[in-house]
C-alpha cells in the first residue's frame, strides 16, 4: 500500500487519494492532505503506478489487499451488531 511507505506521517497529515476514469480520455487524480510529505506521496504513488504497469500486479500485494478488505468488513459487522 502507498500510505505504507511513508508510514505515521502519511496518517497524521490525513494523505489521501482518489482516481476517476472518463472512459477513453483517460483519468483524473486527485490527492490532498496537509503536511510537507504530500508530494513525497504522490511520487511514490506515482512511481508505484508506473512499476505496476511495466511488471504488472505482485500476487503477493494483491492476497494482502484482500486479506485486509475482508477483516476490515468483519470488524464493520461486529461493530454495527
Amino acid at each position: 500500500m502507498v500510505t505504507a511507505e511513508i508510514g505515521y506521517e502519511a496518517v497524521l497529515s490525513d494523505t489521501s487519494y482518489s482516481i476517476k476514469s472518463f472512459e477513453n480520455l483517460g483519468f483524473k487524480l486527485k490527492f490532498t492532505g496537509y503536511n510537507a510529505n504530500l508530494l513525497t506521496f504522490v511520487k511514490l504513488f506515482l512511481n508505484l503506478m508506473y512499476n505496476t504497469r511495466l511488471n504488472g500486479f505482485d500476487p503477493l500485494t494483491i492476497n494482502l489487499a484482500i486479506e485486509k478488505s475482508l477483516k476490515q468488513y468483519k470488524n464493520l459487522n461486529v461493530e454495527v451488531d
